[in-house]
């Protein structure tokens, strides 16, 4: 079963080991971006490895089409290949719901490639609904764990979903 909390100092080396999709370094400043209270960095846990993260913006200032929809927002979730479809990524995105609950949030959203159909679908299937918001077009940087750089380019569809608190 798979277990996701936020990512604590003690397990950074094991998340480096478990998920070097990403560079040490932006693993690094995710963990640093969470303890200054920008974000959460929510992990996903198989036993003592890592399989998946996420971060949960509370202000999604990095991209201006997302600010407008004034909630938090999701980025960057990642299953290891191994991992998918085994509910990894439902995991995650239910903790980032809880989360934005737990700060009476009531809505959430994120953004998915317009080609991404495997992705849009789940996101879809757990209730994430087309904002209204036109497609963009997005670029970005990413590095991988060898310090490749990578840079991407997706037109993205941006989705909401409404939270309904818990009684």
């Amino acid at each position: 079963m798979v277990e996701v909390r936020p990512l604590a100092p003690a397990e950074f080396e094991r998340l480096c080991a478990d998920m070097p999709l990403r560079a040490r370094t932006q693993h690094w400043a995710n963990l640093n971006r969470q303890q200054s209270g920008e974000l959460l960095y929510l992990i996903a846990w198989e036993g003592e490895r890592a399989v998946g993260h996420v971060l949960l913006f509370w202000r999604p200032a990095h991209d201006p089409v997302a600010t407008l929809a004034d909630c938090p927002w999701v980025i960057d979730l990642l299953v290891h290949p191994e991992w998918r479809s085994r509910g990894v990524g439902s995991a995650l995105l239910r903790a980032c719901e809880e989360a934005a609950l737990a700060r009476d949030q009531t809505r959430i959203g994120l953004g998915v490639a317009v080609g991404n159909v495997r992705a849009h679908a789940l996101y879809e299937r757990l209730g994430y609904r087309h904002t209204g918001l036109a497609d963009q077009r997005m670029t970005g940087v990413w590095e991988d764990a060898s310090g490749t750089t990578h840079i991407w380019e997706d037109t993205v569809t941006y989705l909401i979903k409404s939270l309904a608190p818990t009684t």
